[in-house]
């Protein structure tokens, strides 16, 4: 698969977050956040100088739009970057930089980042508000609210769970490497896990529930398995311990069909990648996990 296509500023944002994560201490961070706050104002102009700038060229690749649609596509791709960027700077700049512990180091990161806030607030907006017993007439029978079941989101709770508080953390966050992480331990839970013999849920996606069926089919050795919770716990202090979450992963398996088994359940849970699951399920687990 190649590398979208990015603008100047995005890289340069993604060097500056990555460097602005990189913090040994409390103080550190307050250091370097002074500074990259002056950078991404910086970048948010020079992001929106150049969306104007690939506009203009965009526009002129529509002359040769008969003859190649390369260089439109080239140029209108990198006038979505640029806006995005813009957009991504000064939001950085007036609340993430300033609130949130780490910020995304790449592009595809902060989109996806922005997605998922999206999903949370449509939630959010079409839930029912509370009742407030105060409000409740005298003769009424005042019953606590029952939540609505989600049985995804247990899931997803249980899961992460069992990560180290660190990971926790980055989870809560919304770190998308933690994301894999976990869409990874759930596919492995209902495959080999505590939830091997149960039915495969509807909340997952048809290819997911085909490859969960697929690893049922499997007989790997006790060993296997026992090698594989070991490396998900290698991959969670990995991503505990990392600078870079986004970067870290873990380390490669000697046994080439233990390796492959652990690869077939890390692409069996990243189905979920672009489904409600690691959304608006997330999401909730996420509120699940940081409300007293």
């Amino acid at each position: 698969m190649t590398n979208p296509i990015t603008c100047c500023s995005s890289d340069a944002i993604s060097v500056l977050n990555a460097w602005r994560n990189d913090a040994s201490s409390r103080t550190v961070l307050v250091g370097k956040s002074v500074v990259t706050e002056l950078g991404l104002a910086l970048l948010a102009t020079t992001a929106l100088v150049e969306t104007v700038a690939w506009a203009a060229f965009t526009a002129l690749s529509i002359l040769v739009l008969p003859c190649d649609t390369e260089p439109f596509k080239f140029f209108a791709s990198l006038v979505a970057s640029s806006a995005f960027t813009t957009l991504w700077a000064l939001t950085s700049v007036l609340f993430f930089n300033i609130f949130a512990r780490r910020l995304d180091t790449s592009e595809s990161d902060a989109r996806g980042s922005a997605l998922r806030m999206l999903c949370c607030g449509e939630e959010e907006r079409a839930a029912p508000a509370p009742v407030n017993p105060r409000q409740i007439n005298p003769g009424q029978d005042a019953r606590p609210a029952v939540s609505t079941p989600n049985p995804a989101a247990d899931v997803i709770v249980e899961v992460v769970k069992s990560f180290s508080l660190e990971t926790r953390t980055l989870f809560e966050e919304w770190e998308s490497a933690v994301l894999h992480l976990m869409l990874a331990k759930v596919a492995y839970t209902y495959a080999f896990g505590t939830k091997k013999k149960e039915a495969i849920p509807a909340f997952f996606t048809a290819q997911t529930k085909e490859g969960i069926q697929q690893l049922r089919a499997m007989s790997p050795s006790s060993n296997a398995l026992e090698t594989i919770e070991a490396q998900f716990q290698c991959w969670d202090l990995t991503l505990a311990t990392a600078t870079n979450p986004s970067e870290a992963d873990t380390l490669k398996i000697p046994d080439k069909a233990t390796q492959d088994l652990f690869t077939k359940i890390r692409n069996t849970g990243a189905y979920e990648l672009q489904s409600a699951f690691s959304k608006t399920d997330t999401g909730e687990a996420i509120r699940r996990l940081t409300t007293p």
